[in-house]
């Protein structure tokens, strides 16, 4: 199958007040040869590698990415082993995995999923995931797909609530926070990084814990249609009003009151 891949981008500037503000406005349009957007992802198929083998171990991750992003899906995700990077990774315009060589090894299916749902994420938000107002909801939702895969649910979500109530009491738990991803989590890009040889793992938690508390309130119906507003409201508050009539302020306090009855991890 060939892919065009046609990035529009249009850069918009206007004065308010006495500084320049400037909109980058991206229109991405993917084209792929006819047929192939109607065809339905076969999970036997799903997951293929880089030599478009396919991994039918994976298609349980297939039939669940299926129920939850429906349509929101490539046709297929290709995995390709990486040797020597820092994290595993996914890139949304190509559909592939880039799968680090020991991810793979110790927990393969685990980071499999994680990934495949940041690149249907990507599609059901247009893109709006990956922005750093809203990684803390992208890795909170692939970290807990991850882990709905695994079987190993009642646990990790009691771990994961554990640490994000330690985190509240820390004073570390606010959208003010999380929304700054690139601070909260820690940016490899970012020069005042270089040289860290760690970073913070418990931001991970505390996302999840963000879409445990909203679960829990609200049911996946219901996230499924705040996660479909966000392109379309362009603010975390906006689409809170949309969908559930509350403003940013009262989610926090709910999600914060969620996380004090829990036992902290000590």
């Amino acid at each position: 199958m060939t892919a065009v891949l046609k990035v529009i981008l249009t850069k918009t500037a206007f004065t308010l007040g006495q500084g320049l503000v400037f909109f980058l406005i991206a229109n991405l349009t993917v084209f792929v040869t006819a047929g192939a957007e109607a065809r339905a992802t076969n999970s036997a198929t799903c997951f293929v590698d880089e030599n478009a083998n396919p991994l039918p171990r994976f298609y349980l991750i297939c039939e669940k990415l299926q129920a939850f992003f429906g349509s929101n899906m490539p046709p297929q995700y290709t995995v390709e082993i990486t040797t020597g990077a820092l994290f595993s990774r996914f890139d949304p315009f190509l559909a592939t995995l880039l799968i680090r060589d020991q991810d793979f090894r110790q927990r393969p299916v685990n980071v499999i999923a994680h990934e495949a749902a940041h690149i249907s994420m990507a599609k059901l938000t247009h893109g709006y995931s990956m922005s750093n107002e809203f990684r803390f909801i992208d890795e909170g939702f692939a970290t807990f797909f991850a882990n709905e895969i695994v079987e190993n649910r009642a646990e990790f979500k009691q771990k994961v609530l554990h640490v994000a109530a330690g985190q509240h009491l820390e004073k570390n738990v606010s959208f003010a926070l999380v929304q700054d991803w690139k601070k909260f989590w820690g940016d490899t890009k970012n020069p005042a990084n270089e040289g860290r040889s760690s970073f913070n793992y418990d931001a991970y938690y505390v996302g999840t814990s963000f879409i445990y508390f909203f679960l829990d309130t609200y049911g996946e119906n219901t996230l499924k249609e705040f996660l479909q507003r966000l392109p379309h409201s362009g603010s975390l508050g906006d689409t809170f009003n949309a969908i559930l009539k509350r403003p940013l302020p009262e989610i926090e306090h709910l999600w914060l009151n969620y996380l004090s009855v829990i036992q902290p991890d000590k």
